[in-house]
């Protein structure tokens, strides 16, 4: 499996701890998916016309194009992300917030209050060492951990293990002490 290349940068003030996981995706990837999402235009433009030609313009024939048409909305999406995709984390010691960042547009900031937070490391596979961070947060009326955020971008095992001593030396968390509770492990 070929090595990770994205990217993992920290910083914090005195509230917050700002994470950004940026995509570093290979270049004959992304103009893969840009040449299918342009194939798909040229193919929506043809069908447009033709059916406009022949003046066929139905229900049965506008399914088909609405299809096609959010194939292609999912392909722009994907180079996009691709391209420019990053992941940002914010955490304060009350609570999590996250929001990812396409290059052009950025979605809404999920944030949700935390009595305590934890992190998960979660290996891709079995042979291999690199995965994703899952957040979780103790809910105090069930008494019971649950998962608030999984990120979307793979880094390496060395980062994520740099990231959780980070997160819980800025939530005063003592990962030793921690190690073996509930909702917190590296999955080694």
């Amino acid at each position: 499996m070929k090595d990770l290349s994205n990217k993992v940068s920290l910083r914090k003030d005195r509230k917050n701890l700002y994470i950004e996981l940026a995509v570093s995706s290979s270049t004959g990837a992304r103009i893969a998916l840009l040449a299918l999402s342009i194939l798909i235009l040229l193919f929506l433009f043809y069908f447009m016309f033709f059916i406009a030609d022949h003046n066929e313009m139905s229900a049965d024939s506008f399914v088909p194009f609405l299809g096609i048409l959010g194939l292609d909305i999912w392909f722009i999406r994907s180079y996009l992300w691709n391209k420019f995709g990053k992941e940002y984390l914010i955490i304060s010691k009350k609570t999590f917030g996250y929001y990812y960042d396409y290059g052009i547009l950025q979605t809404r900031r999920e944030t949700f209050k935390c009595s305590e937070l934890s992190v998960n490391y979660v290996k891709l596979s079995e042979n291999h060492p690199d995965g994703k961070l899952v957040f979780l947060n103790y809910n105090e009326e069930t008494n019971i951990q649950e998962e608030i955020h999984p990120t979307s971008i793979v880094i390496t095992n060395e980062e994520c293990e740099y990231l959780i001593r980070e997160i819980y030396s800025f939530l005063d968390i003592n990962i030793e002490e921690d190690k073996d509770s509930v909702g917190f492990h590296y999955n080694k």
